[in-house]
C-alpha cells in the first residue's frame, strides 16, 4: 500500500503541460506513492501521453471516465480511489518544482498529528513557463486561520492532506454553487476539524494564462468566495473585514488589483495586512 496518492486531473490538456506535470510527480525524491490520473471524459486526446507513462512506471494508474464528470466529481473520484494515507493534488497545467516536496510534507504530517493538511509557497508562471511572480502564504495555523475568510490560504496543487481528514468532511462539494471555489470550501471544512500549515519553500509552479478557469471565470469565483465568507462567518476570525474586502474588490479585475499593488507600497501593505498573503509580481 503506497503512503501517498497523487491525484492528477486531466481533460483535453495541453500535451506539453501535461507531460511536465506528470514528470514533476514521478521525479520526486520520495518514492512511496501512486499517481492516479483521472482522464475526465470520452475520446483519446491525451491517451498517447498517458500510455507512455503507464508503460514506463508501475506507480502510474489511469482512471478513464466514460462520460465527462467534471472537476468536482472527478476530484472526489480520485479521493475515493486513493489508497495512500496522504493525498496530494496536482492539476495538468501546473508542476512541482522542488523534488523533495513530498518528502518534506510527509515528514511534517508524520510529526504533527493534529494537522490535516500542509501546503507550500508557489511561483506564478505564464503560458511559456516564464516566472511572472511568487506567492508566499502564512505558515502557522493561527495565521492561516486569521486570514482564511479573507482569501484562500493554501495553494491547492501544492497541498498534501490526510485522506482521513478528507473523508471526515465528506470530500469536495459537488454542488455547482461551489464550482469556482470547491477547494476553498473543502479546506474551510478541513480547518474546522484540523490544524493547517504551509511550508515556506517554493515547491509549486502555478500556470496563469488566458485558458485558465481562474481568469475566465474571475467574477464568478469572487462571488462564490464572498458567499463562502458569509457561510463560515463566525467560525474563523476577522469575518467582518474579510467581507468588506471582498465587497470592495469584487468588481475590480485581478489584473488591475495586481497592477495597483505593484506600483503602490501603501496598497501592497494594506493588501498583505488584509489577506495575509505576500504577493510579488
Amino acid at each position: 500500500m503506497p503512503k501517498v496518492s497523487v491525484v492528477l486531473l486531466t481533460y483535453k490538456s495541453n500535451p506539453s503541460y501535461l507531460k511536465k506535470s506528470i514528470e514533476s510527480a514521478l521525479r520526486q525524491s520520495f518514492k512511496d506513492f501512486e499517481l492516479l490520473i483521472i482522464d475526465d471524459g470520452p475520446g483519446n486526446y491525451n491517451f498517447p501521453i498517458l500510455e507512455k507513462f503507464l508503460q514506463k512506471d508501475k506507480r502510474v494508474k489511469i482512471i478513464k471516465n466514460v462520460v465527462r464528470l467534471g472537476r468536482l466529481k472527478s476530484r472526489n473520484l480520485g479521493l475515493k480511489n486513493a489508497r495512500g494515507k496522504y493525498v496530494a493534488v496536482l492539476d495538468s497545467d501546473d508542476y512541482w518544482c522542488d523534488r523533495s516536496k513530498l518528502k518534506k510534507q510527509v515528514k511534517f504530517l508524520d510529526q504533527h498529528l493534529k494537522y490535516g493538511a500542509v501546503g507550500t509557497a508557489m511561483y506564478l508562471i505564464d503560458k511559456n513557463g516564464k516566472k511572472i511572480g511568487q506567492i508566499k502564504y502564512p505558515i502557522a495555523d493561527h495565521d492561516i486561520r486569521k486570514y482564511m475568510l479573507s482569501s484562500f490560504q493554501l495553494a491547492h496543487p501544492s497541498v498534501l492532506i490526510r485522506k482521513k481528514a478528507a473523508g471526515k468532511v465528506g470530500g469536495y462539494p459537488e454542488s455547482r454553487i461551489y464550482k469556482f471555489a470547491e477547494d476553498y470550501d473543502f479546506f474551510l471544512r478541513v480547518g474546522q476539524k484540523y490544524k493547517l500549515a504551509n511550508l515556506s519553500e517554493y515547491c509549486l509552479c502555478y500556470r496563469v494564462h488566458q485558458g485558465s478557469g481562474s481568469i475566465n471565470n474571475e467574477f464568478k469565483q469572487k462571488l462564490t468566495s464572498m458567499m463562502l465568507t458569509a457561510k463560515y462567518f463566525g467560525q474563523y476570525p476577522k469575518g467582518t473585514s474579510a467581507l468588506i474586502k471582498k465587497v470592495v474588490t469584487i468588481m475590480l479585475p485581478r489584473s488591475t488589483m495586481d497592477s495597483l499593488i505593484t506600483r503602490n507600497k501603501f496598497l501592497k501593505m494594506a493588501y498583505q495586512r488584509l489577506s495575509g498573503i505576500n504577493k510579488k509580481l
